[in-house]
This record gives structure tokens, C-alpha cells and sequence, in this order.
């Protein structure tokens, strides 16, 4: 899968779980929260921690699909 330029932004993630347990996620595999909230995360650097939670929501976003 492609994902070089995509970017993962809050709203990307807000949609499928709360602002806490976004946060609570980012903090227990070492990302920083706040850097999200301002410049989004790579969408590559999501998908490589191998959280099926994260690789759906990549997956979700390069495939143009909101459920």
C-alpha cells in the first residue's frame, strides 16, 4: 500500500473513538499527542505500529471509505 503524502489528522480519528482515548492510544506507543493535534501524523507511521485499530483507520482514509 502507498501511503507517502497522506496524513492522518484528528478528524480522520475522531470519528471511531474519543479525544481520551485517542490521546491514551498515541501516549502508550510513544507518539506524540500534541504534534498529532497540530500537524496530523504520517499516515505510514500509524500503520507501521501494527495496531489493527490504526491500520483500519489508515486503511479507512486511503480507500475513501467512512463508516
Amino acid at each position: 500500500m502507498n501511503l507517502d503524502g497522506i496524513v492522518m489528522t484528528i478528524d480522520d480519528l475522531h470519528p471511531y473513538h474519543c479525544a481520551w482515548g485517542i490521546r491514551r492510544w498515541f501516549h502508550e506507543h510513544g507518539l506524540g499527542f500534541r504534534d498529532f493535534l497540530d500537524n496530523g501524523i504520517p499516515a505510514q507511521r500509524l500503520y507501521d505500529t501494527g495496531d489493527a485499530f490504526a491500520i483500519r483507520l489508515v486503511e479507512r482514509k486511503v480507500n475513501g471509505r467512512q463508516e
